[in-house]
């Protein structure tokens, strides 16, 4: 039992650890985006 238990949660966790390095990439991108566009938009009105 020990083995099974054992045998699924590591594929699990580290498909759990996969999701949220993902979306935290993805919201840091989205970020850093946002902040270059406002960036160009201040230099545009200057």
């Amino acid at each position: 039992m020990t083995k099974l238990c054992s045998a699924i949660l590591v594929p699990l966790m580290i498909g759990m650890f996969t999701v949220i390095t993902t979306i935290q990439e993805s919201r840091r991108s989205q970020l850093q985006r946002d902040a270059e566009m406002m960036k160009i938009e201040q230099q545009a009105q200057l």
